[in-house]
């Protein structure tokens, strides 16, 4: 009987819930909140319990709560071999000093998208002249601070996983422009050969496209948000499972070298934003 503890059960916390119990993953789902801890059905009712389960008996621990606690209630599971979070990890340099824990799989939903591990395989850095990342939601970030310290995790870490080996000093130009009228922010790198832009555009439609143009001028088309893959405007791929499906099935052998490639991705990422808010004379915490 496999067994989840789901801590916070806030926005994500319910959307990780309702999926998992479609998926099947777990067949026992628990939800721990500030004051009460519930037992999820089939039905996505939950009943609150007194049953008090010791932590070593279940298969994994994922935290839900708001960012700014994510450092103290780590601290309650630090021992648990299978511990997930939602992102991002950490908004302040100084947690990441303080963990200790080296095994933390961070949840950047498009990392764990069935179609991505085809994004992986056909990418190829000489094959490829653009990459253009699009995405609508209804977001909507009045300055470049919050665009970055909120959001460009979500990009970012397709691009850091896409190269593993990038170095960030071979990014040679990194500007963030906005148009105001349209509420769409755009995020330009150059990195060696590759123009490479990230679009977020203000939308009641929510849409996640990776557009790649190779050098034989195919355009590939990635549509997270339905998980297929178009190339030259067919339909090339459909995937059948969903992303939070990935996430959790990924217990293998490699689940723990997973979690830490993902808790260095994510502190990659962190230094990136840092790097780029110093310049533009805004700085993350500390």
């Amino acid at each position: 009987m496999k067994k989840l503890l789901i801590i916070g059960y806030g926005k994500w916390g319910k959307k990780i819930v309702k999926n998992l119990i479609n998926a099947k993953v777990y067949n026992e789902i628990y939800i721990k909140t500030k004051n009460a801890y519930y037992q999820c059905d089939f039905r996505l009712i939950k009943k609150k319990t007194s049953i008090d389960i010791p932590l070593k008996k279940y298969d994994r621990v994922h935290i839900c709560v708001p960012t700014n606690q994510h450092y103290s209630v780590l601290q309650n599971y630090i021992n648990i071999k299978n511990l997930s979070i939602e992102k991002p990890l950490f908004n302040q340099l100084k947690f990441f000093k303080k963990l200790k824990k080296k095994t933390i799989k961070v949840n950047y939903t498009d990392l764990y998208n069935p179609i991505t591990k085809f994004f992986f395989k056909n990418v190829k850095e000489e094959k490829i002249t653009t990459i253009n990342l699009d995405y609508c939601g209804k977001y909507f970030f009045h300055d470049q601070y919050i665009f970055l310290d909120e959001w460009l995790d979500h990009p970012l870490s397709l691009l850091f996983s896409i190269f593993n080996k990038i170095q960030l000093k071979k990014i040679k130009t990194f500007k963030i422009d906005r148009v105001k009228k349209l509420n769409i922010f755009e995020a330009i790198l150059k990195y060696n050969n590759l123009n490479i832009k990230i679009s977020l555009k203000t939308n009641l439609v929510k849409k996640r496209l990776i557009t790649l143009i190779t050098k034989t001028n195919d355009k590939i088309i990635y549509d997270f948000s339905k998980n297929k893959i178009f190339k030259n405007k067919k339909l090339f791929y459909k995937a059948n499972t969903t992303s939070i499906e990935n996430f959790f099935k990924l217990r293998n052998k490699r689940s723990e070298k997973i979690q830490i490639e993902s808790l260095n991705f994510h502190k990659k990422i962190f230094k990136f934003k840092r790097k780029i808010l110093l310049k533009s004379k805004k700085e993350l915490p500390i």
